[in-house]
């Protein structure tokens, strides 16, 4: 699914702002926090640490519609295999309903 591949790509852009965020830490200390070069790359680590955070973010929201998507599309397999028309309309009803709702977390993040 795309969410999967959305998901994934966030997920890396989140782990190489935390890898920059920590190295840009480390260069500060090295550098002495009191210094201007120190100041700036502190400020740095924590500008790419907030970008990792909203990468985090958006993940879970791609990771929520995933849920969602997966549960429509079981109720969608039920409702293909039961006998009972009244069962079969309402797993369909049901099932469209977290459809759309999976597509409107989708649309959200």
């Amino acid at each position: 699914m795309i969410s999967t591949c959305l998901n994934e790509h966030q997920e890396h852009k989140a782990t190489d702002d935390f890898h920059l965020a920590t190295h840009n830490l480390v260069r500060a200390a090295t550098a002495g926090v009191d210094t201007p070069r120190g100041r700036a790359l502190e400020l740095a680590s924590e500008t790419a640490a907030n970008r990792a955070d909203d990468h985090q973010e958006k993940a879970a929201g791609y990771t929520l519609a995933e849920v969602v998507l997966a549960t429509s599309l079981l109720l969608f397999g039920i409702a293909g295999i039961s006998t009972r028309w009244r069962l079969k309309l309402a797993k369909l009803g049901t099932a469209t309903g977290i459809f759309l709702t999976a597509l409107v977390v989708l649309a959200s993040v």
